[in-house]
């Protein structure tokens, strides 16, 4: 079992702490997805609807690398 960390949470009011688990595997993941949602929502190219540039593309590799190592891509 993975040891336990706080992780800040953003709530309605002032916010608070939350313990979560530390899985390497999962935060890598996390990670690699947020990286790609903030690209889009902040890419002049993907900003337009149904377009995605190449470095979009390479973050949405990432991502799907860091969920699953062994699928290929």
């Amino acid at each position: 079992m993975s040891p336990a960390v706080w992780e800040w949470r953003e709530g309605s009011g002032a916010g608070y702490m939350q313990r979560v688990g530390a899985d390497i595997e999962y935060t890598a993941t996390q990670r690699a997805h947020l990286a790609y949602g903030n690209h889009v929502r902040d890419c002049p190219v993907c900003a337009v609807d149904g377009e995605v540039c190449v470095t979009a593309d390479q973050l949405w590799e990432a991502y799907r690398a860091a969920k699953d190592p062994t699928a290929a891509p």
